[in-house]
């Protein structure tokens, strides 16, 4: 894991997630919860793993969302990046 990854009061390893929000794949639900596909994908990995995570989102459209927190990865103050979906206007 990178430096960003912390214990947990647990005992469990606390990993930062980035997540770009996006319908469907990554997005905060009517309560503010963090939804979609890449929790229910990590909740179930955290069964192997004992994971605890920690969400981190930032400002902006979905590109500056993902480039932002891909520097961030690079950076290692994320230590994992969330789902990623290819349209062909995010493309260019």
């Amino acid at each position: 894991m990178a430096p960003a990854a912390q214990a947990a009061s647990n005992g469990n390893t606390v990993v930062r997630v980035g997540f770009p929000i996006q319908h469907g794949i990554s997005y905060l639900d009517e309560n503010g919860d963090y939804s979609g596909y890449m929790v229910d994908y990590l909740e179930y990995l955290s069964l192997y793993t004992n994971w605890d995570y920690e969400f981190v989102t930032v400002e902006g459209d979905t590109n500056t969302q993902i480039n932002t927190l891909m520097q961030m990865l690079m950076d290692g103050e994320i230590d994992m990046m969330g789902t990623m979906n290819w349209s062909i206007p995010n493309s260019v």
